[in-house]
């Protein structure tokens, strides 16, 4: 891109931890033509011979002298403070037996110096725009000796990744400005968790022996990002599993902006978050993910004459993930696995009943590790009955959606109910339509949010089931019968 004239006429202070150095002052005793600039004095391993009767606007070639080899450079003649001078960047000239001049220009004294570790400050030369502090994620080597109007490209350091952003500096008072780049450490961390649970259930009878095993499995990963944001740099939002905030880091305050999306197996619209500053972070609402996941339960009551049961039940024991919200413990008939892995403040999680059980999931909510999840339910019964065969196939979609700080929680009216349409809506004027899920018909209800602490008030709708169950009795005088 287009960038304003460059001057590295400042000096330069070089701090080195082993090093040589030698110093020469060169004074040329060619006296310019008026009205022209002095060409300038850089040591004999370079030649300027092409900057002579420059007149302010001019530019010359300046390369390295034989037998030293390194990259020409541009110099521009320029009027300083009433004085006529070139301005250009350092040109390095490397002789055949490899040693290396570094060259720092001032109006009439080159110093040439070779050291080990060089750790080197500049002051911006007077008239030229100061380069943008922006974090040490990010060169901006490009952006030293511009003058207004002028442009600069800001690129990634080494150890991290992005697009270079362009830079531009319109005056001496404001300066450089720009967005970005958006430079991600290359350093990731990757953890996995496992849970995994059995369930092993034998029934007797008098004359027939019937066993059924079942077993579930869950496993559940999660992948946590160790990288620490660049100084000075927006700490991504926590906004929960069901969001994407990977776009959100190495953003700059006033101007950072990225995109929120949602994860695999959650579904909605991409929402923008602003930086403004440090104290504040990230601000932005959503987005609102909805997951795709549905669970089908299908429960077989067993008919007998006489039943003996015996349960077997095995618990496995996972240690949560560091920082996570401990499983609540609520009884063997129940189903907490969704509840691993989860954060406070903002954690929900649906209990559910095992196989062999039956009830209604309920939501529990996990707001500071020393609470853990506060929840009660579900209530389970056990599905083991006499002279009664009945085949019932449920299809429940569960929500583990967190509401956006600062908006209503939707009211929990078990899975008859629909409660999508109250997401994201805030007091004092929240309202949403509460509907009839699938397989069940009923009217739609309006509901209320007035305040933070009731949250949305509302009665219904009622739901009637539109799935019809069958039930059948087999019986025998002279043998029992197990249908299964």
């Amino acid at each position: 891109c287009c960038r304003g004239a460059r001057a590295i006429r400042a000096a330069t202070t070089t701090t080195s931890t082993s090093a040589t150095a030698t110093s020469t002052t060169t004074t040329s005793t060619t006296t310019p033509a008026p009205g022209t600039c002095y060409p300038p004095v850089l040591g004999q391993d370079k030649d300027v011979t092409d900057c002579a009767g420059k007149v302010p606007g001019g530019t010359c070639t300046v390369t390295c002298t034989p037998p030293y080899t390194g990259d020409p450079a541009t110099y521009h003649c320029v009027s300083v403070d009433g004085e006529l001078t070139f301005v250009g960047p350092a040109v390095i000239c490397t002789s055949s037996t490899s040693t290396t001049s570094a060259t720092t220009i001032t109006s009439s004294t080159t110093s040439e110096t070779s050291t080990t570790t060089t750790t080197s400050t500049t002051t911006p030369l007077p008239g030229t725009c100061y380069p943008p502090v922006i974090g040490s994620d990010k060169d901006t080597s490009d952006c030293n000796y511009v003058f207004p109007p002028g442009t600069c490209l800001v690129r990634c350091t080494q150890g991290y990744t992005g697009d270079p952003a362009v830079y531009t500096c319109d005056n001496l008072v404001d300066n450089f400005y720009g967005t970005g780049p958006d430079c991600v450490s290359t350093t990731t961390t990757t953890t996995g968790t496992r849970t995994f649970t059995s369930v092993t259930t034998s029934t007797s009878t008098g004359t027939t022996v019937t066993t059924t095993a079942t077993t579930s499995t869950t496993s559940t990963s999660t992948t946590t990002s160790t990288t620490t944001p660049p100084p000075g740099a927006c700490y991504p939002p926590v906004l929960g599993q069901d969001k994407d905030v990977t776009d959100c880091a190495a953003k700059f305050p006033p101007h950072g902006s990225c995109t929120v999306t949602c994860t695999a197996s959650y579904s909605g619209n991409p929402v923008i978050y602003y930086c403004y500053d440090l104290d504040s972070g990230f601000q932005g609402d959503g987005p609102y993910c909805v997951s795709t996941t549905t669970t089908t339960t299908i429960t077989t009551l067993t008919t007998t004459m006489t039943t003996l049961t015996t349960t077997s039940t095995t618990t496995s024991t996972t240690t949560p993930v560091p920082g996570s919200c401990p499983q609540p413990v609520v009884g063997n008939e129940r189903d907490v696995s969704d509840c691993a892995g989860k954060f406070a403040p903002n954690g929900t999680c649906t209990v559910r009943c095992i196989s062999g059980y039956v009830g209604i999931p309920t939501t529990y909510y996990c707001y500071d590790l020393d609470d853990g999840f506060v929840g009660s339910g579900p209530d389970c019964s056990s599905t083991t009955t006499t002279s009664t065969f009945t085949l019932t196939t449920t299809t429940t979609s569960t929500s583990t959606t967190t509401p956006v700080p600062g908006t209503c929680y939707p009211p929990v009216l078990g899975p008859d109910k629909d409660t999508s349409d109250c997401s994201g809506h805030t007091p004092p004027d929240g309202t949403c339509t509460v509907r009839c899920t699938t397989g069940y018909s009923g009217t739609p209800v309006v509901y209320y949010c007035y305040n933070l602490e009731d949250n949305f008030v509302g009665t219904g709708p009622d739901c009637k089931t539109t799935t019809t169950t069958t039930t059948s009795s087999t019986s025998s005088t002279t043998t029992s019968s197990t249908t299964t």
